[in-house]
């Protein structure tokens, strides 16, 4: 993680600098723009998507069915490739729009 962090404090998104953040808890996690739930925390994908509807926050998981479950992007592996889900039901109750560009690139999409 020490890696990653050091990468991330050098790139920009506009003009806004990336900053990550670990969390023990979804209260820990505050305001943020993106929360990735690790395979063991998916148990808390309810809560994040209750705490962050409307607030614009993507939410991202990597266990399979989170998908469906109400992630808005769920990590896959399909025949040893790394590829994505897709739910545009939970992107919209978060308050994100979703291009057809993602959809196409998506492995599956949830409506």
């Amino acid at each position: 993680m020490l890696f990653r962090s050091k990468l991330a404090e050098k790139k920009m998104v506009g003009n806004q600098k990336i900053e990550l953040k670990s969390a023990a808890t979804l209260a820990d996690a505050g305001k943020c723009n993106i929360v990735y739930l690790l395979g063991d925390n998916s148990s808390l994908l309810k809560d994040a998507v209750t705490k962050y509807k409307g607030k614009g926050t993507l939410v991202i998981c990597e266990k399979s069915g989170m998908a469906k479950a109400g992630a808005v992007i769920n990590f896959i592996i399909d025949e040893n490739k790394q590829t994505f889900e897709l739910n545009t039901t939970s992107a919209t109750k978060v308050g994100l729009k979703v291009s057809g560009n993602l959809k196409d690139l998506a492995k599956s999409v949830f409506n």
